[in-house]
């Protein structure tokens, strides 16, 4: 089967309260975690810790309207 990020992701932070209108959205791929704690650094709202998925590569959840 084709490499499925959202389903192997683990679940977004349970202990963070979404507004009305927001969402997890799931980000990546970056190739390192460094690069996602860059990318993840510049959100405007709120990110999980970055993670390394089966395929190598590091994602975030990032809050987002919608």
């Amino acid at each position: 089967a084709p490499f499925d990020a959202a389903a192997e992701a683990p679940a977004p932070p349970a202990d963070v309260t979404l507004g009305a209108g927001k969402r997890w959205n799931l980000m990546g791929p970056f190739a390192s975690l460094n690069t996602c704690d860059q990318n993840a650094s510049l959100q405007p709202i709120q990110t999980s810790q970055c993670f390394t998925l089966s395929d190598g590569n590091a994602y975030f959840w990032n809050v987002v309207q919608g």
